[in-house]
């Protein structure tokens, strides 16, 4: 929810409220052969100075290939 999908004189009603985000990361693709970690590295825009990041998985060297990483991570804020 952004605060233009809020009336303005509705914002107050929301603060403090607290939010739960569930992000999933499937798979990457197209990585090339000569990385040999692969992570999965994202923030939220309000909070650009803190990340959250997968484990990393070793690349198989296969040109070609998706890495599968079934990352799902719950994040709250407040």
């Amino acid at each position: 929810m952004t605060t233009s999908d809020v009336p303005s004189n509705e914002l107050l009603q929301y603060l403090g409220v607290e939010y739960q985000f569930r992000v999933t990361i499937l798979e990457a693709s197209q990585i090339p052969i000569e990385y040999e970690d692969i992570f999965c590295q994202f923030n939220f825009l309000h909070q650009h100075h803190e990340a959250y990041s997968t484990e990393p998985i070793k690349n198989q060297g296969k040109s070609g290939l998706s890495l599968l990483f079934s990352h799902i991570q719950n994040v709250k804020f407040k």
